[in-house]
C-alpha cells in the first residue's frame, strides 16, 4: 500500500490539479451531468430559511421600497461572494493529498473527524487515518463523549439533539 497514490475524486488526478494548471477565470468544463438533487430545490429551502431569519431579525421580510439602495447592497454581496470564492480556490490549490481533501472537507463542513462502523474505528481531524488510510466505508462525524471504558471519545454520524 505504500506506492498507493489516492487521486483526487474530481478531476482523477494525484496530487490533485483541479485549479492548479488552469486560470480558474478562463477554465473550459464539460457539459453537467449530475445526478444529485436538484440545486433549484436545495436553493429554495435555503431562500426560506434566509427569509425567516431576516424576519426573526428585523420584525419583516425584506420588502421593496425600504429605504436602502438594493443595488449597492447587491453589489457589496457580491463583491463579499468574489472574496470567497478566491479564498476556497486558493485553499484548494493548495490540497496535495486526498487527507488534504478530507481534512478541508471535515473542517469547512464543520465535522470533527471520521468514523468507520464496519472497522470499528475513528479518528479526529487533526490526526486523519492513524490506522494508516482512509477506508471508502469511513463517514464523517460528530466528537460525543463515551461511557464504554475503552476510549475517552467517539465520532459519531449525529450531534446530540439531531
Amino acid at each position: 500500500m505504500k506506492n498507493y497514490k489516492p487521486r483526487c475524486p474530481l478531476c482523477g488526478q494525484s496530487p490533485c490539479q483541479c485549479f492548479v494548471e488552469e486560470d480558474p477565470a478562463t477554465a473550459i468544463q464539460s457539459m453537467p451531468n449530475g445526478k444529485g438533487e436538484a440545486i433549484h430545490d436545495q436553493l429554495i429551502r435555503d431562500i426560506q430559511s434566509r427569509k425567516a431569519l431576516g424576519t426573526q431579525k428585523y420584525g419583516q421580510p425584506l420588502r421593496a421600497f425600504n429605504g436602502r439602495k438594493a443595488i449597492v447592497d447587491a453589489y457589496q454581496e457580491s463583491l463579499d461572494l468574489s472574496v470567497y470564492l478566491r479564498q476556497m480556490i486558493t485553499e484548494m490549490q493548495s490540497l496535495q493529498t486526498i487527507e488534504d481533501i478530507v481534512r478541508w472537507f471535515l473542517k469547512n463542513m464543520e465535522y470533527d473527524g471520521l468514523y468507520n462502523e464496519i472497522g470499528m474505528c475513528a479518528c479526529l481531524v487533526n490526526d486523519l487515518a492513524p490506522c494508516g488510510e482512509i477506508q471508502g466505508t469511513c463517514q464523517p462525524g460528530y466528537l460525543d463523549d463515551c461511557n464504554c471504558g475503552e476510549h475517552d471519545w467517539h465520532i459519531v454520524g449525529k450531534r446530540d439533539g439531531e
